[in-house]
């Protein structure tokens, strides 16, 4: 890292973020599970991409009611990551 000018005093560890993924063909498109684990945490994601924006909409919503899930807007992995560091104690040094 020093090869790069990074101070490898001025690195802090705030843990890991590990994401086990499961993928699905389906009929409108690919459907995709993410269960993520960081700090003591855990969360799912379901995501699907289609190759027609409307008709994917439409196919995810028509999956979300089927299942019964209310759709939500959500924040990144990586960021719901950094709002748990907060929680747990601050990022700082």
């Amino acid at each position: 890292m020093e090869g790069l000018g990074i101070n490898s005093e001025h690195i802090c560890y705030f843990g890991t973020l590990s994401t086990a993924r499961a993928e699905k063909e389906s009929e409108k498109g690919l459907i995709i599970l993410d269960h993520s684990r960081y700090l003591e945490k855990e969360d799912f994601e379901l995501e699907f991409e289609a190759a027609d924006w409307d008709e994917g909409k439409r196919a995810f919503e028509q999956l979300l009611k089927q299942f019964g899930i209310p759709e939500r807007i959500t924040k990144n992995k990586i960021q719901r990551f950094y709002e748990q560091k907060q929680k747990k104690g601050g990022m700082t040094q």
